[in-house]
Parts: C-alpha cells; sequence; structure tokens
C-alpha cells in the first residue's frame, strides 16, 4: 500500500513538474496575447462546421446558363424528318442574330433529344418547360415527349395525338423530380413525331429547364445548360471574403483548409519533439555508444540544408499530408535532440540524482522523476516552435506546388490563388486571408515559444542552480 501511495505520488510530482512554466507564464503580456491568438483561431477553425457559411466542398453556384449560343435548336442531336424554321421560313446555317426565337418542325417521322447536367448540389424540383402545338394530324398521327434519368429508360412526359391539333401553342410544364434518379448529369430530354399525313406537322419552341433553388427561380431560353458560377465575387454580406475561380466561399475554404494546416503543424511538432527529446535523454542519460549513434546522425541532419531536402524528397514521393509530417519529422528531430542531450548531462550530475541511484532507483524512475521535469521547459518550447516550423514549411511545399493539392490547406490555397491568376483578376480577398492566418498563427506561437523559453526555462535553471 505504501509503495503505491510512492509510486502515485512521484508520479504526480513528475506531472506538476511538466506544468511548471504556468505561473511564470501568465506574466507575460506578449505571452498571454499569443495564447488569446492561438486559442481564438483554433476554436474557428475546429469549430468550422458552425463558423463557416458554405460546405467543405460546396460551390455557389447561380441556376442558370452561362454559354452564348442562344439557339437552343443547334445543339439537339436529330434524325428523320426534323427541320429548323423561323415561323415557317428554313433554318439557315448562319443564322440571323436580330431573331431571337426558332422553331423546330416535325414533317412526317423524326426525333431530337439532347442531355442536360442536373447534377449540382444546389438545383432543387427542375421544372422542364416548353411550348408546342400539332397542326392537321390525322388519325394515327402522334408525337411524343420523352423524360430519361440515363438515356437508357425512358418514360412519357406528354403525348399529342388527333384532337390534340388546334394549331395553337400552349405551354407545358414537367415536373423532371418525378423521376427518383432526376439528379442526373447526363439527363436526356427528347421529341419524337410519327406522322403518315403530309399536312401533319409538329412545332415545338421556347424549351428550358426552370430550376429553383435557395434565393433562385430562373427560367432562361438560352442554349448552353452550364450553371452560372459565382467566380472572383468581391466580399459581401453573403461572401464574407469572397469567392475563389472555383466559386467557393473564401471563408469557408479559409477554415477547413485550416484544420489540414494545424493538424500537420501540431501532429508534426508532436512527433518531432517526442522523437528528439526521447533519443536525447537517452544518449544524455546512458552515453556511451548510444549517445554516439544518436549524435552523429543528428550531426549529419544538421549540416544539410532543410528546405532544399524537403523539396527534393517531396518531389519523388507521393504527395499527401502524411508525407508532409514524415519528411518534417524524419528532417527535424535533430536540434531538439542536441537540446535534450545537453540539459540531461547537466542534470544528472546533481546530487539528487546520484542519491537515487545510491538507494537503487530504476533508470525509469530518475528520468520521469528528476530529469525530465528539468528538460521539459526545452521539450515544451521547442514543440510550440516546431508548430510553426511546420506550418510554414508545409505552406512552402504547397505553394511551390510539391503538397497534396487534394488536402486543402492555407498552403494549397496559395498555390490556387497563384495558378488561378488571382492576382491577375485583383482577387485580394483570396490572397491575403490565407497568407495572413499562417503569419498570424505563427506570430502567436512565436510569442508563447519565447515566452516559455524566457520564463520557464533560463528563470528555472538559474533558480535550480541557486
Amino acid at each position: 500500500m505504501q509503495d503505491q501511495e510512492q509510486r502515485s505520488s512521484w508520479w504526480q510530482t513528475a506531472l506538476k513538474s511538466l506544468f511548471a512554466w504556468w505561473p511564470e507564464f501568465r506574466k507575460s503580456k506578449i505571452g498571454i496575447t499569443g495564447l488569446i491568438i492561438v486559442v481564438i483561431m483554433t476554436t474557428l477553425i475546429l469549430g468550422a462546421s458552425v463558423f463557416a457559411s458554405h460546405g467543405p466542398f460546396e460551390k455557389d453556384i447561380s441556376i442558370g446558363w452561362g454559354g452564348g449560343n442562344r439557339y437552343w435548336t443547334s445543339t439537339w442531336d436529330n434524325q428523320g424528318d426534323v427541320s429548323l424554321t423561323d415561323e415557317g421560313v428554313a433554318y439557315r446555317s448562319n443564322p440571323d442574330p436580330s431573331i431571337t426565337e426558332y422553331h423546330v418542325r416535325f414533317q412526317s417521322n423524326g426525333s431530337i433529344k439532347r442531355s442536360f447536367d442536373l447534377s449540382n448540389t444546389l438545383e432543387v424540383g427542375p421544372h422542364f418547360t416548353f411550348q408546342a402545338k400539332a397542326v392537321s394530324f390525322a388519325d394515327g398521327d402522334e408525337a411524343t415527349c420523352l423524360v430519361s434519368a440515363d438515356g437508357v429508360n425512358w418514360r412519357t412526359a406528354a403525348i399529342w395525338e388527333n384532337g390534340d391539333d388546334d394549331g395553337t401553342y400552349h405551354l407545358y410544364e414537367i415536373d423532371l423530380t418525378t423521376d427518383p434518379n432526376w439528379r442526373s448529369r447526363n439527363y436526356w430530354i427528347a421529341f419524337e413525331a410519327d406522322m403518315s399525313s403530309s399536312d401533319a406537322n409538329f412545332y415545338i419552341d421556347e424549351v428550358a429547364v426552370a430550376l429553383s433553388a435557395p434565393g433562385y427561380s430562373i427560367v432562361s431560353p438560352k442554349d448552353s445548360f452550364e450553371p452560372y458560377a459565382k467566380t472572383y465575387e468581391a466580399p459581401s454580406w453573403e461572401h464574407i471574403l469572397g469567392t475563389n475561380s472555383q466559386s467557393e466561399d473564401v471563408w469557408s475554404r479559409l477554415l477547413y483548409s485550416g484544420q489540414n494546416s494545424l493538424m500537420i503543424g501540431f501532429v508534426a511538432a508532436l512527433l518531432i519533439t517526442s522523437i528528439g527529446s526521447g533519443l536525447g535523454l537517452m544518449s544524455g542519460y546512458f552515453g556511451g555508444l548510444i549517445e554516439e549513434l544518436v549524435m552523429r546522425l543528428a550531426d549529419i541532419l544538421l549540416i544539410l540544408p532543410r528546405l532544399p531536402l524537403l523539396i527534393v524528397l517531396s518531389a519523388y514521393l507521393t504527395p499527401g499530408p502524411w508525407t508532409v509530417i514524415m519528411l518534417l519529422t524524419v528532417t527535424g528531430w535533430a536540434g531538439i535532440a542536441r537540446s535534450t542531450r545537453a540539459q540531461t548531462l547537466s542534470v544528472k550530475e546533481h546530487s539528487y540524482v546520484e542519491a537515487s541511484k545510491s538507494v537503487g532507483a530504476s533508470h525509469i524512475r530518475i528520468i520521469v522523476q528528476h530529469i525530465l521535469p528539468n528538460v521539459a521547459g526545452i521539450v515544451i518550447a521547442a514543440f510550440v516552435m516546431e508548430v510553426v516550423v511546420a506550418i510554414l514549411v508545409e505552406s512552402g511545399l504547397s505553394f511551390l506546388g510539391l503538397g497534396s493539392l487534394s488536402h486543402p490547406t492555407w498552403g494549397v490555397m496559395l498555390h490556387f490563388a497563384q495558378t488561378d491568376a488571382a492576382f491577375t483578376w485583383n482577387a485580394w480577398w483570396w490572397i491575403i486571408p490565407p497568407g495572413a492566418c499562417i503569419a498570424l498563427l505563427g506570430l502567436a506561437f512565436a510569442y508563447i515559444g519565447n515566452t516559455l523559453n524566457d520564463r520557464f526555462v533560463l528563470r528555472l535553471g538559474n533558480r535550480r542552480k541557486g
């Protein structure tokens, strides 16, 4: 029972020593300022699902047509006896730009069809609208409107036969959502006619797809059916930081990209400080062959220039966040290993370490209870500074196109801002925010790291010497 209490006591003492920096740290206004900035930014980033106005992959698209070809009939595939006319005048190869409406006329048998992209997530409740009239239909003459979500399985949406030929245009509206798979990238609409009478004619015109979405309700007669992307829009109430070339909300992209940047920074820093401090403790405490191997390997890594080495290695490895983390860890542990070893060599010569050895304390207990608390300041300060280095290095690699462009980070945002000509479009709202976040977070962590180093490492060291 007594052994358990003693074991619990020295573990609590060790853990308490790890947080001995706070009383000194809170006296520094710069350190507290850095801590407040980090807390605010990490809260916004981790709470992106709450604070972001758009989803991580959502593109803001106005419902309409982006193309300029208004001759909608020219993009339909036609077969059989189908002609494009202007109220009875034959359709010409070079359409008259002053004419805004063209018509399709079926004489005898024929068909036209075309596909539409209805897959946009913002599109809700599309309706297919057109005008049509039947003229001089005889018994057996028939025209049909067909729709299909895959171009294979068709259903009849409307039919005209003898008795419907009053020679007057009527407006037709077909709800496409009655198809369970209407949200298709290849939704087909077709008209077919089977007429034996030589006098029979079937006309259609003003074909459009009416789409309804939050804030939009547009019917366009234009031909090219393409959702109109809101690209390079300046900041507004709807988009706090505007939109980029992909019509993505920059504010939302900034928060979600920050999650990957923070993840890479914290995970890489944790691995670097864990490996570096662990090897430094072992080499400093045990010495001998372990110390020689670790320090010679550290010397090699410290001689090599880190950023050029990372650029070369990144060019040959599969891009990805874990690749960046691995490279940062492999090339970054040497500095903290040397610092931890030097502090360990100093601490292990103290009398209380020798006293623990004389009473038979284990190596693990001596390291955890006596040495680790004395090097904790170096480890914590190094961890904070490595977060900054990891975020900056990852941003640099991503900006050069050597990061994982499929995993958005602040560096990836800057990369695409450059490649998509944000400077040409004067889209400062796409360039400045990610750069400002990198700089602000780096400055905040630097404030924290320097304060820890000044208030904890140096003062605590002087206190122990006294």
